[in-house]
């Protein structure tokens, strides 16, 4: 007996390991050369039948751009063993986009909004689709027909979807200008057909204290097509000062019998000009009014004066008080 143990079954068990690593390696092996065999094949080419979907684009006037073809397009072609297997992975395929142009198509008779167009003059465009994919040997389908949706189109007005704060005693001078003011949408008519307007993206500037010229963006609208993208909108503010006046509020249209009493006698009007200030204005450059004819109590009431008389160039009036009581007696 060996003082080291039992020899014989050691070298019984490291022979089983020595084989079981060779198995593994055989295994592995066999593995990657079926991993290079199939990459090999899946990169020859093959001859094979191929169907695709059509989508078609066109510029055909008053008509939608681009549809569905009714067929599939069916080929035979050479194509790598990896282009063949990823179509029939994908059992739906994307779609093939050909371009076809208004002299290429025939309009179907008795079908306004169906055409067709023959295959053979579509070989060069798929040809160009496919190139680096599909060799192609031969079209089997001879025509492709598509229906196109008839569009409308008409002239609608831009709107700004905007506000405007002006830093103190700043003012807009004048409307807010849009340049185009108008723009055409085309698209479906029963889409078209409820646009009365085109919105710009939402626009928000505050502090204000000069003029703006800047452009908005259109907002989009599904399905509709719009002559314009954007517009460019101008914004004119000036600077003004505020100033008032202490007058008395007469009466129009009163009666030769009847006397009127004010209380108060006399008003503070606050009103804006423009700056830089262009001469001096007094109390007789302004006239506040009450129309007699125009109350429905003759006898008395609390009524706001009227401004009816002002210097050129004032704005923005503000009586104080507000409203005066106007009593009317018999003389």
């Amino acid at each position: 007996m060996s003082i080291f143990g039992n020899s014989r079954g050691d070298g019984q068990e490291m022979s089983f390991l020595g084989k079981g690593r060779e198995w593994i390696i055989l295994l592995i092996s066999f593995l990657v050369a079926s991993f290079v065999w199939l990459i090999y094949n899946l990169s020859l080419p093959y001859s094979v039948f191929l169907d695709y979907p059509v989508l078609i684009k066109s510029d055909i006037p008053g008509y939608e751009p681009s549809t569905k073809s009714d067929q599939r397009l069916i080929i035979r072609g050479k194509a790598s063993g990896f282009y063949i297997t990823g179509k029939k992975i994908d059992s739906g395929s994307k779609a093939v986009e050909l371009q076809v142009s208004e002299k290429m198509v025939t309009r179907l008779d008795g079908a306004h909004e169906t055409f067709c167009v023959p295959t053979s003059r579509l070989r060069k465009e798929l040809s160009a689709v496919l190139d680096g994919k599909v060799d192609i040997e031969y079209i089997l389908t001879d025509s492709l027909t598509f229906k196109l949706i008839p569009t409308w189109k008409k002239k609608v007005p831009v709107r700004l979807n905007a506000s405007f704060d002006c830093k103190s005693q700043y003012k807009l001078y004048s409307s807010v200008r849009v340049e185009p003011d108008s723009v055409y949408v085309s698209g479906a008519s029963s889409l078209v057909s409820s646009i009365d307007a085109v919105w710009t993206e939402r626009i928000h500037r505050t502090g204000i204290d000069e003029n703006i010229q800047a452009v908005a963006e259109l907002t989009k609208i599904n399905g509709v097509e719009l002559s314009a993208t954007s517009v460019v909108y101008n914004v004119d503010v000036k600077r003004y000062v505020e100033e008032s006046v202490k007058l008395p509020v007469s009466v129009r249209n009163l009666p030769p019998d009847r006397k009127a009493v004010i209380i108060p006698d006399q008003v503070e009007l606050t009103f804006r000009r423009w700056y830089p200030i262009i001469g001096m204005v007094n109390p007789d450059d302004f006239e506040l009014v009450i129309d007699y004819e125009s109350l429905a109590d003759f006898s008395s009431s609390d009524i706001v004066p009227e401004v009816a008389g002002f210097p050129e160039g004032s704005f923005d009036f503000r009586i104080n008080p507000t409203m005066v009581e106007s009593i009317f007696i018999s003389k």
